[in-house]
């Protein structure tokens, strides 16, 4: 009919958006109001005035998928405000005024800790023998040392092969120096002085060792001489817990004779009359390094001190040299065997008091 439009023919500009239209072109300048505009590949859509809110694909869910509604216009917030800079805080200034927060910065590792205003002070320390007291009570706790003093080199051989010798000959309750401090009462002070000055035995416990001349009747090479006091030109020294020490050594030398008594000093080797004469006296032995290895310990501080001396020689058994008759090497392999006895004797120490 002549008002009807032909199927046939192709849709002009003209003509309402059919089907063919809206799948190929898109809207012309006579496009109808209300008609979405066409918008470039990737561009997110934008929502007009009474057509609802538009939705946009979740990214990552592909086609297909439930889609999120589009963000809304921010909200009103008022007049921004322009951000400053920061300042630096000036030097000196206050925790509070550094972080902003009241709160002091983290120290830096290794940092000493500084006490915080009333916590209250920080125990004193000795960071070198970690040993720390105690500012109320004013106690200390004692470095675990252990100072064994000889004159001789044939005696520090013996308690150097001691401490390497047998299981739990080297285990104790803490490091254990041997000095040589030489022959004599004098270069013994000497050596024992100049030791406890350095700080890791400065409060060590001491021990006088070595070899010595009986008195008594009846000792032979090889006895063991515990002494409960020493004596010199200064006075006498009591000997620390020697109980203890006699029952290590009966301990670690079973079989082995231990006498107890006074160790009196002297300046020179004695012999004969001179031997009987410090006999009468009461003395129970005679070196020359024990007594003045004692004195100068406490000199130095309060610490435990003992002195033990195996018999070289006896009023019967008289040496000549030692290393070269029966009885120095006698008392030579006694000598190897007593350092366990001296680590239980400073263990015992240590273990706290009821």
């Amino acid at each position: 009919m002549a008002g009807e439009p032909d199927p046939r023919r192709a849709p002009e500009a003209g003509d309402g958006p059919g089907p063919a239209r809206a799948a190929s072109a898109g809207p012309g300048p006579r496009a109808e109001r209300g008609a979405e505009p066409r918008r470039a590949p990737g561009s997110r859509p934008v929502a007009r005035p009474g057509t609802g809110t538009p939705r946009e694909p979740v990214p990552g869910s592909g086609a297909g998928c439930a889609a999120r509604p589009a963000r809304g216009p921010a909200p009103d917030l008022g007049p921004v405000r322009a951000q400053e800079p920061p300042q630096r805080p000036a030097p000196g200034a206050p925790p509070s005024a550094r972080s902003g927060a009241g709160t002091p910065p983290r120290p830096r590792p290794g940092a000493r800790t500084e006490p915080q205003p009333g916590a209250g002070p920080l125990p004193a320390s000795d960071p070198e023998s970690g040993t720390a007291s105690d500012p109320e009570s004013g106690t200390v706790r004692p470095p675990e040392a252990l100072l064994v003093a000889c004159a001789l080199g044939i005696e520090h051989l013996a308690l150097r092969s001691s401490r390497a010798a047998g299981p739990g000959a080297g285990a104790g309750a803490g490091p254990v120096t041997l000095l040589r401090t030489g022959m004599g009462p004098e270069q013994a002070r000497r050596a024992v002085s100049a030791a406890l000055r350095s700080e890791p035995l400065r409060t060590a416990a001491v021990i006088a060792s070595g070899f010595c001349a009986g008195l008594a009747p009846g000792m032979h090479p090889g006895d063991l001489v515990v002494a409960d006091e020493t004596r010199g030109p200064h006075g006498t020294t009591p000997c620390t817990a020697t109980d203890a020490l006699v029952a290590a050594l009966a301990r670690a030398l079973p079989g082995r004779t231990v006498h107890t008594g006074p160790l009196t000093g002297s300046d020179h080797v004695v012999r004969g009359p001179e031997r009987a004469a410090l006999r009468a006296t009461g003395a129970l032995a005679v070196d020359m390094e024990s007594a003045a290895t004692l004195h100068a310990a406490l000199a130095a501080g309060p610490r435990p001190v003992a002195a033990v001396r195996v018999v070289v020689d006896a009023p019967e058994h008289e040496l000549v040299r030692i290393g070269t008759v029966r009885g120095g090497i006698s008392a030579f392999r006694v000598l190897r065997a007593v350092l366990p006895a001296f680590l239980e004797w400073h263990r015992s120490l240590l273990l706290p008091r009821r």
